[in-house]
Formats: C-alpha cells, structure tokens, sequence
C-alpha cells in the first residue's frame, strides 16, 4: 500500500509524488500495489494509476 499526501501543502510535490506512485505500480515487481491519495478523504487511484501513461 503507498499512501501520497495531496494536501494544500503538499501541493507543489503532488505530481511528482503521482509520478513515484504511477512507478510503483507498474515497477515490475509481482507484487500488487495498492495507492491511495490523502487530502479532505482517502481516495483509492489504483485503477487511474494503472495506465501506461502517467500523464
């Protein structure tokens, strides 16, 4: 499970922080990798997280 904290504060790192969680999916390892985003609610994104293209 990786956690990325998108809060107002964090702003500026998110998507750098999307981009390491997009990595972590698909790394190549064979273990599944759940992400999940924090802000206001704890939001599930491995599926959006799941496409080739992390843009």
């Amino acid at each position: 499970m990786l956690l990325v904290d998108v809060r107002g504060s964090m702003a500026p790192y998110a998507d750098a922080l999307l981009r390491f969680a997009h990595e972590a999916a698909h790394g190549g390892r064979s273990t599944r990798t759940d992400e999940f985003t924090i802000a206001t609610r704890l939001t599930r994104v491995t599926r959006e997280l799941s496409h080739r293209d992390p843009d």
